[in-house]
């Protein structure tokens, strides 16, 4: 596994992107500094001109030209369709805005942060020039006041502005609190960005707290979940471990069917659990998952059978099997998918049932509206077009749109 290193570069734009199932992957360029060049070279890339090809997903809002950043990740080999040649690109996992200790960096960071707020490129470039490299960052994020008067723009707006940089330091401190968490553990490279997104500054305590959480993102399935969760030395034999690990033997049974002996399944249990397993509280624990969603990780349904397999009354479980009762357990949402296919055969076969058929003429409706708010439905990713297709009242940019159809 390539060792995890930091470089530090201004972005200099991307050259494409592409969407994959967890977001937006850009690639594009950065010039190193802060002896990041020398960092890059040691690893075998051509830093002849300061810059180097970067890849790793972000929206597009998220690195700004001529912002100076702090990446994370490895260097792997690619081939640049350009010249043919075999060279080395820098895949980032993370990033977080760098503030270099120069006046231009500083004032670069101070604009890109205002943008909205009343602090423009020259504001920016006065406040450093008042307050000086060393001081400007804390006076801005802490007196509010002080940058109204220099600036000259409205309290309310400097206010604002003071949240903004505290938010967006608190931001980056959880970023690389998360990288540090998370990295070398297996898990996928985007991952810290889309826990961010999703649970904000405290996303590495809920972590902490319930590692089984990261089931919910793409790529992260009940082992790696489980693998973090007892490095954190967390209960073995807690119950929610118990029945997630019920619900992955599930999952993980490539036999082709939809329903388990549960004997079988608690056999399989007790050998990751030991001696404290529980299968009656790990069985309910999965079907109180179900009850907060069918499609929940950890979700199981249960039936019972007569030794002939014939359904009887479903209910929770008091016992595993007796005498010539059984009980079968299944995936909560392969379950809720076969309830639900089962009642429209058994309504559509029903004697004299009127079957009415309808056509529907798709109609696409466009109108101009303020895109500044919104993310498209389909890919979440800022709607920057001038035209949004509202499609039962969600918005969808152009190209999300032309896919649905």
């Amino acid at each position: 596994m390539n060792k995890t290193i930091e470089l530090i570069g201004r972005y200099e734009g991307e050259r494409f992107r592409f969407d994959n199932p967890s977001g937006s992957v850009v690639v594009g360029s950065i010039r190193l500094v802060n002896g990041s060049k020398e960092l890059a070279s040691q690893h075998g890339a051509d830093v002849s001109d300061h810059t180097i090809s970067i890849k790793g997903e972000a929206e597009r809002d998220d690195l700004i030209e001529r912002g100076t950043y702090r990446f994370l990740g490895t260097f792997s080999n690619y081939q640049n369709k350009r010249t043919g040649k075999n060279e080395k690109q820098f895949h980032f996992r993370t990033f977080v805005e760098h503030v270099p200790h120069e006046p231009e960096g500083v004032a670069q960071y101070l604009a890109n942060a205002g943008r909205g707020n009343g602090i423009g490129p020259a504001k920016a470039r006065r406040l450093v020039d008042s307050l000086g490299v060393d001081e400007v960052l804390d006076v801005c994020r802490n007196q509010p006041g002080e940058v109204a008067q220099i600036t000259g723009i409205e309290l309310e707006a400097a206010e604002a502005f003071s949240n903004l940089l505290k938010d967006r330091q608190s931001t980056e401190n959880a970023t690389l609190e998360l990288d540090t968490l998370l990295a070398g553990r297996g898990f996928p490279r985007s991952l810290v960005r889309r826990v961010i997104r999703e649970w904000g500054n405290s996303a590495a305590q809920v972590i902490i707290e319930d590692p089984y959480k990261l089931i919910q993102f793409h790529g992260v399935g009940f082992r790696l979940a489980d693998k973090l969760y007892m490095e954190l030395g967390k209960d073995p034999a807690s119950i929610d471990r118990q029945a997630l690990s019920l619900w992955s033997s599930i999952n993980g049974d490539m036999n082709g069917h939809s329903w388990h002996l549960a004997t079988d399944l608690i056999d399989r249990l007790g050998g990751m659990i030991g001696e404290h397993v529980d299968p009656i509280a790990a069985i309910k624990r999965g079907r109180e998952f179900a009850t907060i969603d069918p499609g929940h990780y950890g979700a199981i349904a249960t039936i019972r059978s007569d030794a002939n397999g014939n359904k009887l009354v479903d209910a929770v479980p008091t016992e595993t099997a007796t005498g010539k009762t059984l009980l079968w357990i299944a995936d909560g949402k392969t379950a809720d998918q076969e309830s639900q296919l089962a009642k429209r055969i058994i309504e559509a076969n029903e004697p004299g049932r009127e079957q009415l058929i309808r056509y529907f003429d798709q109609e696409q409706q466009v109108c101009e509206i303020d895109s500044k708010m919104l993310r498209c439905a389909r890919c979440n990713r800022a709607l920057t077009s001038d035209v949004v297709h509202v499609v039962d009242g969600l918005p969808y940019g152009p190209t999300c749109f032309e896919r649905m159809l």
